[in-house]
């Protein structure tokens, strides 16, 4: 949240926590509240600038930073988009199968004889995938192999 201030804000005044949570440009002018600000905090900025208008734009950008703008952090299942699985296949004699396929049900497999936990390289390598791709392909078999489409 951005605002504008008629004055200069004596930001000696504040806190170092509530100085953490803000940041004023003095070119512009302008006063930025980078993290969600408790009425606590909206004190100590309002004593530190001049006017009831800076101290009113003060308030309001205050409650929008605890409302409106923390909205836009939330998480996909906080916004409700559900999440999507991709579908399990196996090679079976060199043939892409369904897992839920019926013939599949016969075949032998356990995964708890593998271990969970993927080293660092792995680790990298699937970080690099949210970055790169949108869309890609983990296969897993005694190694972890990504590829990525488009």
């Amino acid at each position: 949240m951005t605002i504008e201030l008629p004055g200069v804000p004596v930001l000696t005044q504040l806190s170092k926590p509530v100085l953490a949570k803000i940041e004023w440009d003095e070119l512009h002018k302008t006063l930025t509240i980078t993290e969600p600000l408790s009425s606590e905090d909206v004190q100590q900025i309002k004593s530190a600038v001049i006017g009831t208008e800076a101290a009113s734009a003060i308030k309001q950008a205050a409650v929008a930073s605890r409302t409106t703008a923390v909205e836009f952090f939330k998480t996909p299942a906080e916004l409700g988009i559900p999440f999507k699985v991709p579908q399990l296949a196996l090679w079976k004699q060199g043939e892409l199968f369904l897992f839920d396929d019926t013939d599949l049900l016969e075949y032998p497999w356990d995964l708890a004889l593998y271990d969970a936990h993927p080293n660092h390289d792995e680790l990298a390598r699937l970080d690099s995938v949210g970055r790169i791709a949108s869309t890609g392909e983990l296969d897993i078999d005694g190694v972890l192999a990504v590829a990525f489409v488009g």
